[in-house]
C-alpha cells in the first residue's frame, strides 16, 4: 500500500474504515499476501468532488509489499499500473456525469462515456458502492448508490489472470 489513510473516518452521514489522506501521490489499500480466482470486491465510499476517480481491483499481480506512488502516468503507480489486474474503474467526467471502465493491467478494455454514462452526484452524504466481480474468464463492473440501486453496470471476457490479490485507490485521496 501507499501513502496514508486515516481509520474509522465518517461524514455528517456515514461512519467508513478509512480515508485516503489528501495527498499529490495516489493512494492505495491492497492485499498482496493472498490470492483469490473468483471473487467479488465492492468498496463502498462517497466522493467530495468530480475529477477524483476510483477503482477497486481483484486479481491484482503486484507481489507481497509492494509500494505504489505517483498520481498515474507511471510504471510504478497510479491508475495505470501494469501489476493492477483487473479492475473497476469509476470515470467522472462533470459534476453531474461519470461512466464506468474495465481495466486490465492499467488499461482500459471495455466502456466508454457514450455506451454507459450515468448521473452522479458529490458530497460526504452520498454514498455509493463500486464493485468488480470475477467469475472464471468473466469480468463485471457495476455501481450501486445507497438504496442498492445500480446506476450502470458492464460486463466483458479476459482470461490473462487466474488468481491475485484485491485493492482499492482513490485519486488524490479526495474520495
Amino acid at each position: 500500500s501507499s501513502d496514508s489513510f486515516t481509520l474509522a473516518d465518517s461524514s455528517p452521514l456515514y461512519n467508513c474504515l478509512a480515508a485516503a489522506d489528501a495527498v499529490t501521490t495516489t493512494a492505495r489499500m491492497d492485499v498482496d499476501t493472498e490470492y483469490w480466482g473468483d471473487i467479488q470486491a465492492s468498496v463502498s465510499y462517497w466522493q467530495e468532488q468530480f475529477h477524483r476517480d476510483v477503482e477497486v481491483c481483484a486479481r491484482t499481480q503486484a507481489p507481497n509489499g509492494t509500494t505504489y506512488t505517483g498520481a498515474g502516468g507511471t510504471s510504478t503507480g497510479g491508475f495505470d499500473n501494469e501489476l493492477d489486474g483487473y479492475c473497476c474503474y469509476l470515470s467522472t467526467q462533470s459534476e453531474t456525469s461519470s461512466y464506468l471502465q474495465i481495466h486490465k493491467a492499467g488499461t482500459s478494455i471495455k466502456g466508454t462515456l457514450a455506451e454507459n454514462s450515468f448521473d452522479i452526484s458529490f458530497g460526504t452524504d452520498v454514498l455509493y458502492t463500486l464493485s468488480i466481480a470475477v467469475a472464471s474468464s468473466s469480468l463485471t463492473c457495476s455501481i450501486a448508490n445507497s438504496s442498492g440501486s445500480v446506476l450502470s453496470s458492464i460486463q466483458t471476457e479476459d482470461s490473462e489472470y487466474s488468481s491475485g490479490g484485491v485493492a482499492f485507490m482513490p485519486y488524490n485521496g479526495d474520495s
